[in-house]
């Protein structure tokens, strides 16, 4: 009877050792995870992190691997313990190496925009670095300058000529006109701190950049999520705003919409489209670097530099921007843009609490206001009527033919509607008052 319940216990051990034997590489791999996250709460340090993510790796496949080994054998095999633990660290730097810590693009596949000699920087006392043109007023007749808001986040516009050599011919009319890349995106500088990305920091930038030019009000032409800053800023500092233009605006407030509900460009994209911004974005790296931004933005930053990154989501972005158009044959290939990573995300992912007072606040604002919605405009009706009946001074036009940016299809009407609204002359459409979209 004893050698038979001695038997057992044996054969028990050795099931269990075997088990446990078999589970110390894969429980290896998780510590290094979990101790890697849990650090990450308090250091960004990315190599530091790695480093103590492959001491426990060690440290928990070795133990295993030794009580495993004595369990089988009742014997301590240190060595053997230490084959194991060796070994689970280089599956683990191997794995990573091809996997999170593999570069989303080679160094030579770096996008370096063409830059305008014309480009000038403005350095900013919220520490933001603006790159900027400026066309002056051929005979400067008017005081207010037109400052162009790009769309985005983490967009630009002062690389991009289908945009400048439109709003530029303002400056035959009177206005100096600017254009600046919004901090984090085209050749405007990153922020060390990737929770700035917020739309209230581009407010307080715009208002910087209103004292750097000396203007007591400004002209403000906002298109897409420019629109919806130029918005913001009006509600904040009413006083310096003369007139708004407001191209295919984006979401006032984007708490009130679900995700994507108020519509998205890649609903004009094609599903093999699609498909390859999907594989792109699923990238182990990305994911990774997601992740990581829940536990430590500093650490996510470090570990997924704008370098990389700003290329990364300009690639990714690229297939997209046809749906930019109603023809998507319109959007130039070679568009010259430089998309900023983490000023795109950020703002998604870690939202600023918004002001619920900016509705109460346009709703008092008597100031102009002219909004152009285009027909092909991905984002919905809704959205842009938002404007038009908070803004009780506003215009709404219909533009056939044109997309989300109308500037591609219909560069003479875009800039016809704007000079007539701006010298208060008839516009060169009826102005439309349905609360409904128009029929197609």
């Amino acid at each position: 009877m004893n050698e038979a319940s001695s038997g057992f216990k044996k054969a028990v051990r050795l099931i269990f050792g075997c088990i446990l034997l078999f589970l110390s590489v894969p429980f290896g791999m998780i510590g290094a995870a979990l101790s890697f996250f849990l650090c990450a709460l308090l250091l960004s340090h990315i190599i530091l992190l790695s480093l103590i993510a492959l001491i426990v790796c060690f440290l928990v496949s070795f133990s295993l691997s030794r009580i495993a080994w004595r369990m089988i054998l009742r014997a301590r095999r240190v060595r053997f313990a230490l084959g194991v633990g060796l070994t689970t660290v280089i599956g683990v730097m191997l794995i990573s190496s091809l996997t999170i810590f593999e570069p989303l693009v080679p160094s030579s596949e770096i996008i370096q925009p063409d830059v305008p000699e014309a480009v000038d920087y403005w350095d900013l006392e919220t520490g933001s670095r603006i790159a900027y043109l400026k066309f002056p007023a051929e005979n400067k007749t008017q005081e207010e300058p037109v400052i162009f808001l790009h769309g985005g986040p983490g967009g630009a516009v002062v690389t991009f000529k289908p945009i400048t050599e439109v709003i530029s011919a303002l400056s035959k009319n009177g206005y100096d006109v600017y254009f600046y890349d919004q901090v984090g995106g085209g050749l405007s500088g990153r922020l060390k701190n990737i929770r700035d990305y917020q739309l209230s920091r581009h407010v307080s930038d715009l208002d910087q950049i209103r004292k750097k030019i000396n203007a007591d009000k400004m002209i403000l032409i906002g298109e897409s999520n420019g629109g919806v800053l130029a918005a913001h800023y009006a509600a904040a500092y009413p006083e310096n705003v003369k007139r708004l233009v407001l191209i295919s605006p984006g979401e006032l407030l984007s708490e009130e919409w679900d995700d994507e509900s108020s519509g998205s460009i890649k609903d004009r994209a094609s599903p093999e489209t699609l498909q390859k911004f999907d594989e792109l974005l699923k990238t182990a790296r990305i994911i990774f670097a997601y992740l990581l931004l829940e536990v430590n933005p500093d650490a996510a930053h470090n570990f997924l530099s704008e370098t990389e990154a700003d290329t990364m989501i300009t690639k990714l972005f690229s297939p997209l921007l046809g749906g930019m158009a109603c023809d998507p044959e319109q959007f130039p290939e070679d568009n010259n843009i430089l998309f900023g990573f983490w000023a795109t995300i950020i703002p998604e992912e870690l939202p600023e609490t918004e002001d619920e007072a900016v509705k109460d606040k346009l709703r008092s604002l008597a100031l102009p206001v002219l909004i152009l919605k285009a027909e092909c405009d991905y984002l919905k009706w809704e959205v842009a009527y938002q404007y038009k009946s908070l803004l009780k001074n506003s215009t709404l036009l219909f533009l056939e033919g044109a997309g989300h940016m109308p500037f591609l299809e219909k560069p003479g009407l875009v800039l016809d509607s704007i000079k007539s609204f701006l010298f208060n002359e008839p516009l060169p459409l009826p102005a439309y008052t349905d609360e409904s979209p128009p029929r197609k």
